[in-house]
């Protein structure tokens, strides 16, 4: 059962009545919203001129593959297999093209072999390469798996990719180059085109694949879903700026899948990135002490406002990303809050709703251990369970123009 209190206090008074959590409180929400922010407008990445990716995903992938060293299909990728197993069918395939008289002898050789000996089947499938040599069965993930460990094995680049077989579905296949060209190689279907014939394999939409397109001293670089991204930041001071392009093209998404450094503070955006993926998943995954996000006001997917991302729709903003580490947020105008704008932080202590927030409906804030006080404009609508799983003493605390607060408990 809640118990409400109702105070007809000063702010001052407000203090004595309540805990020394509340010592914090600000005047107004409109006091906070004319704080002054410490963004360095200064460290915003500046366009370089690289050009932008543009057309289908299968477009994009064939202008960055171009451009980039054939060596990045020498890594053996996300495959994982035991040595004793990989020198197997290193011998079984040093056998099967020991008469090609080149590479492209043994890539065809190779291709042809899985096209007719590996079976088709989802029953007891393991599509591990290994497995599949010496089964003989796989789906596609398998069929690719094996050809890049083959081809691997003969020391000719391979990438897997993955992506959609239109109009069926998911579907993983691979790229190949063989002494300078590229191939786009589908054993599952007997499928190989060039790859610089974009109209022979409009039916294959990759996503993402398993290399590295670009490494340097600080970040590394991919192809995922459909986005010249950067995977991994290596090191960084406290304020992390994001690159405006590498090997001419524009970088247009940040999906790290590791842990940012732990001593970031600060991210900074440029106009150049365009997503965090869905919902920003990878990102909350690896953020590990963010407190500030800012993005270059020119940037026409984002907008920043008190270290927080939104989405910007014309004049209508939604919330895309709350820095983990941070502990205040300090939210835009926005009529509806949603389930689960908030959920699972740690970090957040306290929350101000701004004027012109009509609800918060049920679990909009939810799992945040730590979140002692909400400061919510007087008329809006609080449905129950809006704050739900919350700290112990959480306290709403009721703001209205005329300076009469009420506290809930």
């Amino acid at each position: 059962m809640k118990i409400h209190y109702t105070f007809c206090l000063t702010l001052a008074a407000l203090f004595s009545a309540c805990s020394s959590d509340t010592e914090t409180i600000v005047t107004s929400v409109e006091e906070i919203a004319a704080r002054p922010t410490a963004v360095d407008e200064s460290l915003f990445p500046v366009d370089d001129g690289a050009k932008e990716l543009r057309g289908t995903a299968a477009y994009k992938l064939r202008a960055l593959l171009e451009n980039a060293d054939p060596a990045i299909g020498n890594s053996l990728g996300y495959q994982v297999i035991e040595k004793t197993q990989y020198q197997e069918i290193k011998e079984f395939t040093d056998d099967l093209v020991k008469e090609c008289a080149n590479n492209k002898e043994k890539y065809q050789k190779i291709f042809k072999w899985i096209v007719s000996n590996i079976r088709y089947s989802y029953e007891g499938t393991d599509n591990n390469p290994y497995s599949v040599f010496i089964n003989k069965t796989a789906i596609c993930q398998g069929y690719a798996n094996l050809l890049k460990i083959m081809l691997h094995s003969q020391d000719i680049p391979c990438i897997l990719v993955n992506g959609d077989l239109k109009p069926i579905g998911g579907h993983a296949w691979n790229y190949v180059c063989v002494d300078g060209t590229w191939y786009v190689s589908d054993p599952t279907n007997n499928g190989s085109f060039l790859m610089s014939s974009l109209s022979s394999y409009t039916h294959l939409d990759p996503y993402h694949f398993d290399a590295v397109l670009y490494e340097d001293e600080q970040f590394v670089y991919n192809f995922h879903d459909k986005n010249l991204n950067i995977k991994t930041v290596k090191h960084s001071s406290e304020k992390l700026v994001l690159p405006y392009s590498i090997g001419g093209y524009k970088i247009s998404s940040f999906m790290p899948d590791c842990d940012l450094p732990g001593n970031i503070r600060e991210l900074y955006i440029g106009s150049n990135i365009t997503t965090f993926g869905d919902n920003a998943f990878l990102l909350s995954e690896h953020d590990k002490g963010l407190e500030m996000i800012y993005v270059d006001p020119t940037n026409k997917k984002f907008a920043s406002e008190n270290g927080i991302v939104y989405y910007k729709s014309g004049s209508t903003f939604s919330v895309c990303y709350i820095p983990a580490g941070m502990t205040r947020v300090e939210l835009k105008p926005m009529k509806v809050i949603g389930k689960s704008l908030i959920f699972k932080n740690n970090s957040i202590t306290e929350i101000v709703f701004p004027e012109g927030t009509e609800k918060i409906e049920s679990y909009a804030i939810e799992f945040c251990p730590n979140l002692k006080v909400a400061y919510v404009p007087e008329n809006t609508v609080i449905e129950e369970n809006a704050f739900c799983e919350v700290h112990s003493e959480f306290k709403i605390i009721r703001r209205s123009t005329t300076g009469i607060h009420h506290v809930t408990m």
